[in-house]
Order: C-alpha cells, then sequence, then structure tokens
C-alpha cells in the first residue's frame, strides 16, 4: 500500500510538469492566465473524477483503484504527442481573448458541478442519471477545441492574405554584371570554373516596403566577416554561398554582427560559474537557482501559505465535528473548498496579469496579498464564531487555490524557462513540507494534547472509565481542540506574506521593465531566419539563372569571335 500510494501521488507531478510547463513554454507572454486556468482544471478534476467513477461503476468502491489506474494512463498515452513545445513566428493579438474563452467554459464547467453536488446530497442518482451528467461534463471538456479550431482557421486566413500582399513585393534581388576587362576575365574564369561556390560580390540585394515603412539597405561601412560559426551556419543553409571575412564586423540586411570574444577573456572557474547566479529573467542553471535568494524566499513564503491553508483542509472534517456540525454541513464545506479553490486558481492567472502588465506591479506583491487574506480565514477557524466555519471554508479554498499559478509563474520570470521543469517542482516541494510540520507537528500535537486533557477531566469526573485504554483513539470536541493551532497558522502565514514582501521590494525594478521583450525578440529572429532562408533561396535561383545567361552569351561572343573577318 505505502508503494501503491507513492507512486500514485507522484504521478501527478508527471502530468502537472508535462502539460504544464509545456504551456507555459508556449505562451510565455500569458503565463499567469495560462498556469491559472490549467490549475484551475485540476481543482475541478476531483469532483469531475467522481461523477465518471459513479457513471461506469456506480458505487462499487473496489472499481475505483482500477479507474484509477487505468484512466489517467489512457488520457496520458492520447495526448503525449501532441502536447510538446511549439515555435510560434508570429504572436497570436487575440491570445488573450481566446483565452478568456477558456474561462467562461471553466466557469460554466464549475457552476454545473456545483449545482449537481448540491442536487446530488439531498437525493440519490442512479447510474443512468450519472452517465447523463458525465456526458455533459464531457461536452463542456471537448468546447475548449472549438475554440481553438476557430484560431487555427483565422491564423490560416492571415497568412493567405499576408503571402498574397507579400509576394514578390519585398525583396529586390539585381544581378550586377562586370564592367571592367579585369572584372570580366575573372567572372569568366569563376563560371568555367567546376566549384559549386557562387561569389556573392556581383549580386546587389535590396529590401523594400520593409514594415516599418522604410528601405532597410546594407550599407558598405558596416560589412565584413561573420563570425566562424556564422558563417558555418549561413552554409548549410546555403552551400553556394560564400563569405567575405577580411575586414572587423559583419552585416545581414542591416543587422550589425559584431565578432564574439575570446573564450579566454570570460574564463573563470568552475565553481563560481555554477554558482554565480545570472540576471533576474535569464535562463538560470539549476545550481544558480537553488542558491538564489530569490528561490528560497518563495520556497519559505510557499511552505508558510501553502502549508496552513492545506492544513485547515486536511483537518475540516476533525475541525467541523470538534464544533458540532453534522454530516451535511461538513460536506458542504468540503464543496465549498472545492469550487472556491477552483475560482482562486483561475482569478489570481488572470488578475496577477492584469496588475503586471497594466500597472506594472511586481506578482509577488499578489501572492503577499493572498497570505494576508489567508489570515483572517484562519482568525475564523480560531475563534469558531456562529456559521464561521462556512466563511472560512470560502477564504481557505480561494487562497489555497490562489497561491500556485502566483508562485509557479513568479519563478517562470525570475529563473527562466531553460530548467523551468526541475524548478517548478522545486517550489512545489515546499508544500509538502509545510504541510508536514504544521499538520502533523503542530495541529496533531496539539488536538490530542488537548484530548487527552478531555479525556483526563471526563475520568475524574467519573463520565468515562478511568482504566481507558490509552491507546484507544481520543476524540477532542469544543473550540479549544484547534483555537492555538490556527492562531498559531496565522502567525505563521503573517510571517510568510511578509517573507514575500521582500521578494516584492527586491524585484520591483525587474517587474518596471517589460520582462517579456526577450520572447518577442525570438519570435523577431525566428521571422529573420525564415526570411533570410527566402532571400537566400531567391539568390540562388536568380544567381543560376543569370549564370546561364552569360554561358550563353559568353559562347556566341566566343564563336563570333572564331568567325574570320
Amino acid at each position: 500500500m505505502y508503494l501503491y500510494m507513492c507512486i500514485g501521488a507522484n504521478s501527478q507531478t508527471f502530468a502537472n510538469t508535462g502539460a504544464l510547463v509545456t504551456c507555459v513554454k508556449n505562451f510565455p507572454e500569458s503565463r499567469g492566465v495560462v498556469l491559472g486556468l490549467l490549475k484551475g482544471f485540476v481543482g475541478l478534476s476531483g469532483a469531475i473524477f467522481t461523477q465518471v467513477y459513479h457513471a461506469l461503476y456506480g458505487h462499487d468502491s473496489r472499481s475505483l483503484i482500477l479507474l484509477v489506474g487505468w484512466l489517467p494512463s489512457l488520457i496520458s498515452l492520447l495526448f503525449m504527442f501532441i502536447i510538446r513545445p511549439l515555435r510560434a513566428s508570429i504572436r497570436d493579438e487575440n491570445e488573450l481573448r481566446r483565452f478568456y474563452h477558456f474561462l467562461y467554459i471553466a466557469l460554466f464547467l464549475a457552476g454545473f458541478l456545483m449545482v449537481f453536488i448540491i442536487i446530488e446530497n439531498q437525493v440519490r442518482f442512479s447510474m443512468g442519471k450519472y452517465r447523463v451528467v458525465s456526458g455533459i461534463i464531457v461536452v463542456f471538456l471537448l468546447l475548449p477545441l472549438i475554440v481553438v479550431v476557430k484560431a487555427e482557421q483565422d491564423e490560416y486566413r492571415e497568412r493567405q492574405v499576408l503571402s498574397s500582399i507579400g509576394a514578390g513585393k519585398c525583396l529586390e534581388i539585381e544581378v550586377v554584371k562586370p564592367s571592367t576587362d579585369s572584372q570580366k576575365k575573372q567572372y569568366s574564369t569563376d563560371h568555367r570554373s567546376k566549384s559549386p561556390e557562387i561569389s556573392l560580390s556581383n549580386v546587389k540585394i535590396e529590401l523594400k516596403e520593409a514594415p516599418n515603412g522604410t528601405q532597410t539597405k546594407p550599407s558598405s561601412e558596416d560589412s565584413g566577416p561573420a563570425s566562424e560559426n556564422q558563417i558555418s551556419n549561413a552554409k548549410q543553409r546555403n552551400p553556394a554561398m560564400s563569405v567575405n571575412t577580411t575586414s572587423k564586423n559583419t552585416s545581414l540586411f542591416g543587422i550589425k554582427v559584431a565578432r564574439c570574444p575570446s573564450f579566454c577573456s570570460i574564463r573563470s572557474s568552475s565553481l563560481s560559474k555554477i554558482f554565480r547566479g545570472a540576471k533576474r529573467g535569464e535562463d538560470f542553471t539549476i545550481p544558480q537557482a537553488l542558491a538564489s535568494v530569490d528561490m528560497w524566499i518563495i520556497f519559505i513564503a510557499t511552505a508558510c501559505g501553502v502549508g496552513g491553508t492545506l492544513t485547515a483542509i486536511d483537518n475540516m472534517g476533525q475541525i467541523g465535528k470538534a464544533l458540532g456540525y453534522d454530516s451535511v454541513g461538513i460536506s458542504t464545506f468540503v464543496s465549498l473548498i472545492s469550487i472556491w479553490n477552483f475560482l482562486g486558481r483561475v482569478a489570481s492567472g488572470f488578475v496577477s496579469e492584469i496588475i503586471l502588465k497594466k500597472y506594472n506591479l511586481p506578482r509577488p506583491l499578489m501572492l503577499s496579498a493572498v497570505l494576508a487574506l489567508a489570515c483572517v480565514g484562519h482568525l475564523f477557524i480560531a475563534f469558531a464564531l456562529p456559521g464561521s466555519l462556512y466563511v472560512a471554508s470560502v477564504i481557505i479554498g480561494l487562497c489555497f487555490g490562489a497561491q500556485w499559478p502566483v508562485i509557479f509563474a513568479v519563478i517562470s520570470e525570475l529563473f527562466g524557462l531553460k530548467y523551468y521543469s526541475t524548478l517548478y517542482n522545486f517550489g512545489g516541494a515546499a508544500s509538502p513540507l509545510g504541510s508536514y510540520l504544521l499538520s502533523v507537528k503542530v495541529a496533531g500535537y496539539l488536538y490530542d494534547k488537548e484530548a487527552r486533557r478531555q479525556h483526563a477531566h471526563r475520568a475524574i469526573q467519573g463520565l468515562v472509565d478511568s482504566a481507558h485504554d490509552s491507546n484507544h483513539q481520543l476524540t477532542c470536541v469544543g473550540v479549544h481542540c484547534f483555537r492555538l493551532t490556527f492562531i498559531i497558522m496565522t502567525i505563521v502565514t503573517m510571517f510568510g506574506s511578509f517573507v514575500s514582501l521582500i521578494l516584492v521590494l527586491r524585484t520591483r525594478d525587474f517587474y518596471r521593465g517589460d520582462i517579456y521583450a526577450k520572447f518577442r525578440q525570438v519570435q523577431k529572429s525566428h521571422l529573420e531566419i525564415e526570411a533570410e532562408e527566402e532571400v537566400n533561396s531567391q539568390i540562388s535561383k536568380s544567381v543560376g539563372a543569370t549564370q546561364q545567361t552569360s554561358k550563353s552569351e559568353s559562347q556566341a561572343e566566343t564563336e563570333a569571335a572564331a568567325i574570320p573577318q
């Protein structure tokens, strides 16, 4: 059973990493929204899985383990070749609007599940009705495909329009014929040579109708050699290209490329290379990230915040019994936590993205606010006012869900995406650590201590057998069972909020800048590579046609010169 629980619990980590990390890399400029949506569906997955289980197996509890074994494996096998990093040359301008469509679908699904769960607690459903409900859920889950297909159709039409407008108008290639006798002699010798290389000294390239409305021409002052890697890459893309490497700089279509400095000038010790921190936003190595102060601030804040809210969620059943709530009330608490957990996840993703892009506020500020709100929920549990557990369930569920998208988005923004899979899971490892310390060592210990005190008091009064077995499970009743526990949770969570404020101060200058500029630059580079490949193709075709024409002219001149006058 231990091995089964170990494998089963970690299987979610594999699925999360494969889907979540890939989507963040595919949509880096909307990562907060993407993380909120994906984590939101994770919050709904328990309710969805329950309805599918009832639809397939009814109330046969033994079949639940079988369903847990085959259904997630089947889903992973179906999508393992579809979910992968993709290189997009042009970012969709309507990307955020399409994510809002996903949000609306998720909200409708959450509302449907909430209504059904409430009805289910009052009415017993047959297997046939569960199948109808599961069919509706599957339809909701497939609706995002309509949004995706519509987006692909719009992108295809835009590409067709751009290709029809830009065909033959963006590039002008002119092959300059030699003028002097020496150039003619060299030109004739080059054409009679068997070498496949084509000299670009006779090719004039001019870009017209540039996107900014200006003409971009290569300047003779900027021309010069490329580095060896650039020459090698250029020859791999076009084997017929020869590159001049006699001057100091090189220019390709107006883009200056400087010679790289010598490796010896940047050599340093191996240890300093491993742990020397990169700039925020760049791709940290794993040792660099783990040695970073920012990473440990995130880890401590996560352990305090997530650990505290997870302790409340795990003990909600015992808390309800201690405060005198019946089974219906406890079931309602669980449902409220599940629904508001989902809403917290999607809301924090969208809200943090808005405050980042619109107001240039650091995203960790959202984490500080969420942890401060969680303290209110802990206090509602600690002082156990009438009906306060309903309010606490809403706040705790909301705050628990809201932390995850913010934490994972901050990790990706500060430490880059190259090793995001590992760093993402390192940040998530703070959750079980905080939960163990706060739930087992604090909540469990204090609950057992209060239960033993109450049992000893009842034994003195003769309400229970004084020879009661000490190994018997003790039950604690009353507001004192969890009061001290959640006062401690409030202090710990507030400490986590203050720690995250330190990260806000450390990263405020970073978030004031354009943190997504490098991703737009990468997309621009992809476009330039595609344009360069198109230019090379057209150059090869033009030069080949000119060579054939010049060869014919040379043969005609030779034949004319051989005719005696």
